[in-house]
């Protein structure tokens, strides 16, 4: 049995970084392959009983700091459990610095960093900060992963990409799952009081700095200077990394009289049906690496609105990128000019975009668990 170590922030189903994970956790052999969990953090809504029924295990440590007791816990766990592991799989920017080292001296000769973003962050600290943290991943990991060829140049540079030394991993997803539907439609509409004639945009993201859900309520405000009916789904969590901004999104919906238009989702398991309800999404990140919810959106066949700043990689043929330069009202005008020639019977081939573009679920699960396997036999 081959056992893998992931090191996140939390075990949560906010964040995409562990939904990534868990993505291939449920389609992987698990017969001969095992993930476990280390974090940091506790949340309300977790992945722990379905990471318990699927047969790992998860441990949860002080947040890593420079005081005693972290560096005791540290060693303490790599004492009991370091013989367990075939590998320490690092998506935490901070992981493999923090882990490397005593993870080797606990017998674990793999070490992997995961690039899950393509820029070192917002504010000039955190940049600093970060920076430090990449290059400590080049320099401890023996392995280098990403989740698209954007995220792999940023963190582990060009000449490493180009030699072929960084795997990608899509950030898939089952297909089949986010397929357009119209009884999914329907059904949510109607939990919702929304009639057919009703434009629904919708994001899925965390409440945090990154989304940029600030100016994505100024776009919607000036959408419904044109389209009274309009309404817009926000799901998502509190961010983890940076503070939640979801207080002052509350503010500003009340500032621009949007009460009742916006709505406030939360976490949800049933975004594939939330998705079938929508008519378009738009997501004006300032960053981010390879969203899911973009792959997912496209799979349901939606058409997309995003800043020019994510990556092309993730584009399956219906994102449209626009300058985070432009005004709300730029944005506004090319989305509904945009919408003026798009039916619900082109939502039906978008679960083709996502099989044909590589973010197939079924077949990127074979993969990992190869490049698991062939680690374990260089060893």
């Amino acid at each position: 049995m081959i056992r893998i170590l992931h090191i996140v922030h939390a075990v949560t189903k906010g964040d995409g970084l562990v939904n990534f994970i868990m993505n291939y956790y449920r389609n992987i052999d698990r017969n001969t392959l095992q993930f476990d969990f280390l974090y940091f953090r506790e949340v309300e809504n977790d992945f722990k009983n379905e990471i318990s029924s699927l047969g790992g295990r998860y441990y949860k440590l002080d947040e890593p700091s420079l005081s005693y007791k972290f560096f005791r816990e540290r060693e303490g766990f790599f004492n009991i459990h370091g013989k367990e592991y075939s590998a320490i799989h690092c998506h935490a920017l901070f992981a493999t610095f923090v882990f490397a080292d005593v993870a080797k001296k606990h017998g674990i000769k793999t070490i992997i960093a995961h690039s899950h973003n393509t820029i070192f962050g917002v504010g000039l600290r955190r940049k600093i900060r970060n920076l430090f943290f990449v290059y400590a991943a080049r320099n401890k990991a023996t392995n280098y992963v990403a989740c698209g060829e954007q995220a792999g140049r940023f963190m582990f540079g060009n000449n490493a990409f180009d030699a072929g030394k960084v795997k990608v991993f899509t950030n898939a997803i089952d297909c089949n799952k986010y397929r357009f539907d119209i009884p999914n439609r329907n059904q949510i509409r109607s939990e919702f009081g929304i009639d057919n004639s009703t434009f629904v945009i919708g994001l899925v993201g965390s409440f945090s700095k990154q989304k940029n859900h600030s100016f994505l309520l100024d776009i919607f405000a000036d959408i419904c200077r044109y389209k009274k009916n309009a309404v817009l789904f926000l799901i998502g969590g509190d961010g983890l990394i940076a503070s939640s901004t979801k207080n002052d999104v509350i503010k500003k919906t009340e500032m621009l009289f949007l009460q009742g238009k916006v709505k406030f989702l939360g976490l949800r398991s049933d975004v594939n049906k939330l998705l079938s309800a929508m008519d378009v999404f738009v997501m004006p990140s300032i960053f981010e690496g390879l969203p899911f919810s973009l792959v997912e959106a496209q799979t349901n066949g939606l058409q997309c609105f995003t800043s020019n700043v994510v990556t092309k990689e993730v584009n399956l043929g219906l994102c449209t990128y626009l300058s985070l330069q432009d005004s709300s009202e730029v944005w506004a005008s090319d989305i509904l000019k945009k919408m003026e020639n798009i039916n619900l019977d082109d939502r039906f081939h978008g679960i083709n975009l996502g099989r044909e573009n590589g973010f197939d679920i079924k077949f990127e699960a074979k993969k990992l668990q190869y490049f698991y396997e062939s680690l374990e036999k260089k060893h």
